[in-house]
């Protein structure tokens, strides 16, 4: 599923979300949301995302990180901390950043989720 249709997905009353031919996930849009981002996402907007999500992924408050464009979102267990360790981590490496915002995930943030599970589990 692309981009596109996820965005589609979002007026929906019910999806089904399948990965290698198997359902990982259906529900309304809103159950999804809440049954699987369970933590703050913060969006980080830099020129460098690449270099951001190095950094950024290898942190133990980072709990996932994922490219969207010239974004970043980042799953953390507390907004407000890791807003500053994302700010003074990217100061340190010379990282300029444009703004570090609190998002509503999207239905591409809950595929995200459930892919990273799936391989978590095959591993």
């Amino acid at each position: 599923m692309t981009t596109h249709f996820l965005e589609e997905a979002e007026y929906c009353n019910d999806i089904i979300m399948i990965n290698a031919g198997k359902i990982i996930a259906s529900g309304s849009p809103r159950a999804l949301k809440a049954n699987y981002i369970t933590t703050p996402i913060l969006e980080v907007q830099c020129d460098t995302v690449i270099d951001a999500m190095a950094l950024i992924e290898k942190e133990p408050w980072a709990l996932e990180t994922s490219v969207f464009g010239n974004y970043l979102h980042v799953s953390v267990p507390e907004e407000t901390a890791a807003r500053r360790a994302i700010e003074q981590l990217l100061a340190a490496h010379r990282i300029v950043y444009r703004s570090i915002d609190r998002i509503t995930p999207s239905l591409e943030d809950v595929f995200i989720y459930l892919l990273d599970r799936e391989a978590q589990k095959a591993a």
